[in-house]
């Protein structure tokens, strides 16, 4: 008896190890999501779940942890004010209105707490960025115009370095005219972005007036004090705040982490919105991208394994043994060891930038080739003699009889090549260079700037490169283990 009690102790006790040790493996896709679905200001706050964090609401007094009120240096309470718009979080946080709806600009997007500054006692956008007008149209980008304005930045930057003095900083046209806005101001370098030709030219500093949800435009109104983190102080403007702590009597710096806070959780789709819709982002683009080249890569090693397979493991030739030895032999090479020759080989046939030169060279792997031979080593030879005596050729055998008894096994490989051309970094970046071509590993760079590494955007954006995995093993995981399995009987 105590035998048995033993042995279900040890029976529940490995079953609670793998438990434990799968949700472990859980955890970092959880904080993915979690994270996918946080505000960027609450990348790095301690709080796991996704919640707002606010002071508290318009007129309320300012409070310490222990819930009593905080003095200004005058010697009265400080009282909260949201402002208008509402905005609360890091720069990359969503604005609000009073409501507590979120304000989008005319794309659709959030306008993030960055993106906004007063002017003239409404509230505009700081950079947003909008086409810049000539005689009442869009000033598209030439070859020469290009050409012009990189050449005078180049001048800039070498005189920079030089120490002599910049030369002007107006943006000219072709004919020398002077681009301005509708006030007659100059357009200077580093109001204006360019990228492509035929693209429009940018206007990076229009500071037009944002609307509301009601379509007015939003008075300002300055936030009082600004929360960013619990570590840093809070803010008046753009000064530090100082206060009053109860049984204290000189006034110090007021910390985030020593004021009472409110919470309440908030899921920011908004996020899944911005990464789907935003065209500076161009996910779909590169969605779609990934989409093509996984599934015809797919397409080919399955088909170019499949008939591999079926030459080494059921027809008879000489010297089969020792090529297969040969083949298999490039299982044991590095795949970073052909990235150079596979460059030059495509460089010289002018398939660089396009997608044959992500599509065609894999489509021919040794590992499928494998898999399918040893999956078709164990099919019975009766039915293919049976065919050949009622007069199939060789091609007939194989798509009528050794292909759908493939089935499990082809379905395998097929999921193992799209999650890993899905997933590939390193040959798409090395092999393409243009923004048309991009697949989605290696556009999700483009969540990293100069000012910084969205991790928000980042977290939804690996969320949704995920979600074609999940849906393809969830759909496929019956195949996926039994063409494993079968695929495993002969060696």
């Amino acid at each position: 008896m105590a035998r048995v009690e033993n042995n279900r102790i040890r029976h529940l006790s490995s079953h609670l190890f793998l438990w434990l040790m799968g949700f472990t493996t859980l955890v970092p896709f959880l904080w993915m999501v979690l994270t996918s679905l946080k505000s960027e200001g609450e990348v790095f706050q301690s709080h796991i779940w996704p919640q707002e964090m606010r002071l508290g609401n318009e007129g309320d007094p300012l409070l310490t942890l222990q819930g009593q009120p905080i003095l200004g240096e005058d010697g009265q309470a400080l009282h909260i004010t949201l402002g208008n718009p509402v905005m609360i979080g890091s720069p990359g946080d969503p604005i609000r209105d009073q409501q507590g709806n979120l304000i989008y600009d005319p794309e659709g997007q959030p306008i993030p707490i960055k993106n906004v500054e007063e002017r003239g006692g409404l509230a505009v956008y700081a950079n947003r960025w909008n086409p810049v007008q000539v005689d009442d149209r869009p000033l598209v980008l030439t070859e020469a115009l290009q050409g012009k304005w990189q050449q005078r930045l180049i001048q800039q930057r070498q005189s920079w370095r030089m120490a002599r003095e910049l030369p002007p900083a107006q943006v000219e046209l072709e004919d020398g005219t002077v681009l301005r806005r509708s006030t007659g101001e100059p357009y200077t370098y580093r109001d204006i972005s360019w990228d492509r030709v035929g693209e429009p030219v940018l206007d990076v500093l229009s500071r037009q007036p944002i609307l509301g949800n009601d379509g007015k435009p939003i008075p300002f109104a300055t936030p009082f004090p600004k929360l960013k983190g619990d570590n840093d102080p809070l803010v008046r403007g753009e000064e530090v705040l100082y206060g009053i702590f109860p049984g204290e009597q000189q006034s110090r710096i007021v910390y985030g982490s020593e004021v009472r806070k409110l919470s309440r959780t908030r899921f920011m789709f908004s996020n899944y919105v911005r990464v789907l819709r935003d065209p500076d982002i161009k996910f779909s683009l590169f969605g779609w991208n990934s989409l093509l080249v996984a599934v015809c890569v797919m397409a080919g090693q399955v088909f170019t394994s499949a008939m591999a397979g079926f030459a080494f493991a059921r027809l008879s030739w000489r010297g089969r043994e020792s090529v297969f030895l040969l083949y298999l032999a490039t299982l044991m090479i590095p795949g970073v060891v052909t990235l150079l020759p596979n460059y030059v080989i495509l460089q010289s046939m002018g398939w660089l930038d396009s997608f044959k030169a992500l599509i065609i060279p894999a489509m021919f792997t040794a590992f499928g080739t494998f898999m399918m031979r040893q999956f078709m080593l164990g099919l019975p030879k009766g039915l293919e003699e049976a065919a050949e005596i009622d007069g199939a050729s060789i091609w007939k055998v194989f798509w009528i009889i050794v292909l759908p008894l493939s089935k499990p096994a082809l379905i395998t490989l097929a999921i193992f090549t799209f999650m890993g051309t899905w997933q590939s970094f390193s040959w798409p970046l090395i092999v393409t260079h243009s923004e048309e071509l991009r697949v989605l590993p290696v556009a999700l760079r483009y969540f990293d700037s100069s000012q910084g590494t969205t991790y928000s955007l980042l977290m939804t954006g690996s969320v949704l490169m995920m979600l074609p995995m999940i849906v393809l093993f969830i759909f496929g995981q019956r195949f996926f283990v039994r063409g494993i399995q079968l695929g495993a009987i002969k060696g």
